[in-house]
């Protein structure tokens, strides 16, 4: 190393050994032609079983997929498989899903977020069985937006979820049935045109809030009574007199209000420099409407 030194004016440790050398190389899978072994070299090593130095290479070729789990590197540096990282991205979906995100707009922040464009199917399929779990076991409250009310027509009592409506006490006891009738209650959207009728309470409350879950539309749910002749006849409460009319009665009127200003974001994204989050933000306005029985609109105002 003297002699190096001497020759080419650097110190000795600008010098790799053989040994360091060997050191650097990569050991690579190879089989033994001769007895089969398998075994990893990095091109220096016999056979250990039979001494010989005749081998193959078996690993992956350049571009192979390997069966090893593809990963990815995180913030920190640390390497996350990617498993881990579509978990996060369902937990995500769904908590903005909760606080009121359209579906479109949360599969596509948490996936542009991650990078799993590739595994957005199987995102928004995993997202839409947490939130029906989440739905059985919270009553449905989380498949309706905050400040909805739905209202019984037999005790004249507001609640926040459908559950909580079908499954109260009311007052007035249970759905009245006169004459062996059948009345059908009925589940009406306020987004859309959808609707659903049945004679089976609770099986109106399950389309109601599967439809509500499945579009994050508000469904109202109307508890028929019987009349004397059998016939189902929904009634709901004007809001100009409070007194509970039939439902064919009543008429969406303006509230007379002032417009009440909604900001609906649109898209949610992040800054690549500075992870700052950069939200598409829609603002609109619009006005209340109530329902009004005949006498109350005649009137103009309230009784």
């Amino acid at each position: 190393m003297d002699a190096q030194e001497s020759r080419y004016g650097v110190p000795a440790d600008h010098f790799d050994t053989a040994d360091e050398v060997d050191d650097d190389r990569d050991c690579r899978p190879v089989e033994c032609t001769n007895c089969g072994t398998e075994y990893e070299t990095d091109g220096s090593d016999a056979c250990p079983d039979c001494g010989a130095r005749r081998r193959r290479y078996i690993g992956p070729l350049p571009g192979e997929e390997t069966d090893t789990e593809p990963e990815a590197v995180t913030d920190g540096g640390h390497t996350v498989p990617e498993a881990e990282l579509v978990d996060r991205a369902v937990r995500e979906a769904a908590t903005l899903i909760d606080v009121g995100d359209s579906e479109r707009v949360a599969i596509d922040y948490v996936v542009d977020e991650h990078e799993l464009e590739h595994r957005r199917d199987d995102i928004l399929t995993r997202v839409r069985d947490r939130l029906e779990q989440t739905l059985a076991a919270d009553g449905g409250r989380n498949a309706f937006l905050t400040g909805d009310a739905h209202w019984c027509d037999l005790c004249d009592q507001p609640f926040d979820s459908l559950a909580e409506l079908v499954h109260h006490d009311c007052d007035d006891g249970q759905t009245a049935i006169a004459d062996g009738g059948r009345p059908h209650h009925h589940a009406t959207c306020e987004d859309c045109t959808w609707s659903y009728s049945d004679p089976d309470l609770l099986e109106v409350s399950d389309e109601a809030e599967d439809h509500a879950r499945k579009e994050m539309h508000d469904v109202d749910l109307q508890r028929a009574v019987a009349t004397d002749g059998g016939v189902a006849v929904p009634t709901a409460i004007c809001y100009g007199c409070t007194t509970e009319v039939p439902e064919t009665d009543l008429e969406q009127v303006p509230s007379g209000g002032t417009l009440v200003e909604e900001e609906v974001v649109e898209h949610r994204t992040r800054d690549p420099t500075t992870g700052e989050r950069r939200d598409t933000v829609r603002r609109q306005e619009y006005e209340h409407t109530i329902p009004k029985c005949a006498d109350c609109r005649a009137s103009g105002g309230e009784q």
